[in-house]
């Protein structure tokens, strides 16, 4: 409000109303984006170690798995769900297996996680021989490998309202 001198959330809600590129603005202030490959170690560690094991188990061996990773950002979370889960079931079975739903309301930084290409100094959190399994040097980024790629699903929150992710874990912001 601030920023473009208005007085009151009355004032701000006529100028949004009648500036629909204010909105947008509005939009770009309230989203953090703050996402990182395998933030907060010691909780990823406590997710590798003990719920991963947990959810695997508890599905048959060729069930399904699906998560459901919300305010994903530029997707580093759900790539990092996706190495934990490929780790533990190998590439064929996690390929064949996981599928993980990776929402978030900023439709920019989804598609930034589609493509999963990053600068390589994104990687600093990722283990080393995760680093070199599942990323590929592309000119001078990385790219997380197409072929497990295809297993992680962007879509904007809107799709939540319309996509049933019955039998998903929910890993909202699990790293926070």
């Amino acid at each position: 409000m601030q920023d473009v001198k208005v007085e009151s959330f009355p004032d701000y809600r006529l100028l949004l109303e009648a500036t629909p590129t204010e909105f947008g603005h509005l939009f770009d202030t309230i989203l953090i984006n703050v996402t990182a490959f395998f933030r907060d170690p010691s909780v990823w560690e406590y997710i590798r170690q003990e719920i991963v094991p947990r959810v695997i188990e508890a599905r048959g061996s060729a069930d399904p798995i699906r998560i459901w990773t919300t305010g994903c950002s530029t997707g580093e979370e759900a790539y990092s769900v996706a190495m934990v889960f490929a780790d533990a079931l190998g590439d064929d079975d996690f390929k064949q297996r996981v599928k993980i739903y990776a929402t978030d309301v900023d439709d920019g930084a989804l598609q930034i996680g589609r493509h999963a290409i990053y600068d390589p100094t994104s990687l600093e959190a990722v283990p080393d021989d995760f680093r070199d399994r599942f990323f590929e040097t592309v000119n001078d980024h990385v790219a997380f490998r197409a072929d497990l790629r295809r297993s992680v699903i962007s879509a904007g929150t809107t799709s939540c309202r319309t996509h049933r992710f019955r039998g998903s874990t929910c890993s909202s912001r699990a790293t926070r």
